[in-house]
């Protein structure tokens, strides 16, 4: 339908098989759609998609502390990715060059 989504979080219990919507408290990031969430450890990243002001690139990622369920952003620098939404993304390990 291409209708926004609210920022809820919905969490899946894999034993019971149950949805629960959970609350969230911090930087509550805006309501978008087409947009990527990579678990990483405790936390889970949010990168892209669009919003009703239009499509958001790599330079703000919104980050959900999944043990307090409290919600931060974070700016990022460098060769930033370009704004997308429909995208993938991937967890990897860590490399040193």
């Amino acid at each position: 339908s291409g209708a926004l989504v609210a920022p809820d979080v919905h969490a899946l219990d894999l034993l019971t098989l149950r949805w629960r919507k959970d609350k969230c408290s911090g930087v509550v990031p805006p309501a978008v759609r087409d947009h990527v969430a990579v678990a990483i450890g405790s936390r889970m990243v949010v990168v892209g998609g669009s919003t009703a002001s239009g499509y958001l690139d790599g330079s703000r990622l919104s980050v959900l502390e999944t043990e307090t369920m409290r919600w931060s952003s974070l700016k990022c620098t460098g060769h930033v990715p370009s704004a997308r939404a429909g995208h993938a993304a991937a967890m990897t390990p860590s490399t040193s060059d």
